[in-house]
C-alpha cells in the first residue's frame, strides 16, 4: 500500500537524509574526538578521568579548587612514582569512594553506555509502529471522487 499525504512523503524523503546526515557528523566527531585523544598526554588524561571532590560536578583538569589541586598532585605523585593508571585509580578510589571516576566503570559504566541506546530503539521501534498504523489506516470518504462532484450542493454566490 501507499503511503498517503505530505506528512508520509515527506518523512519517507527526509529520513534517509537524516540518517545519512546525522551518520556523517557522528564519523566527524568520533574521528577528531579520536585523533585528539591520541594526542593527550598521560596526566591530561589522568586528570580528565577523575571528579573534583569537593563538588563532583566537574573533572580535576577542569575545576581550581583546592581539592582539585590536592587530587593533581596526588596523581602527579603517583606517576613521578612510576605506578600504572590502574594503581593510581586503585588509590584514589580508595580514598575518595567510586564517586570520584568521570566514567564509572563495571555494571554501572554499562548501564551508562546501553540504557541511551535502548532509548534510540525503543523510540524507533514506536515510530517504526506508528507508521504501520498510518499505512493500514482507511482512505477518507471523500477519496477518489472527482472535484466536480465534491462541489455539488453548496452554494456559490
Amino acid at each position: 500500500m501507499k503511503l498517503r499525504g505530505s506528512f508520509a512523503e515527506a518523512f519517507v524523503f527526509l529520513l534517509p537524509v537524516s540518517v545519512a546526515i546525522n551518520a556523517t557528523v557522528l564519523g566527524l566527531i568520533l574521528t577528531f574526538a579520536t585523533a585528539a585523544r591520541a594526542d593527550d598526554s598521560r596526566l591530561h588524561r589522568l586528570y580528565h578521568s577523575f571528579m573534583a571532590p569537593c563538588c563532583w560536578t566537574k573533572n580535576v583538569a577542569e575545576h581550581d579548587s583546592q581539592a582539585a589541586q590536592d587530587v593533581r598532585a596526588r596523581i602527579d605523585a603517583m606517576v613521578q612514582a612510576g605506578r600504572t593508571d590502574d594503581e593510581i585509580k586503585t588509590a584514589l578510589v580508595g580514598a575518595y569512594g567510586r564517586r570520584i571516576l568521570a566514567l564509572p566503570d563495571g555494571e554501572q559504566g554499562t548501564w551508562l553506555f546501553v540504557t541511551p541506546l535502548a532509548a534510540v530503539a525503543a523510540a524507533a521501534g514506536m515510530l517504526w509502529w506508528l507508521l504501520a498504523r498510518l499505512k493500514h489506516r482507511a482512505p477518507p470518504a471523500h477519496a477518489g471522487v472527482a472535484p466536480a462532484e465534491l462541489d455539488e450542493g453548496w452554494d456559490f454566490e
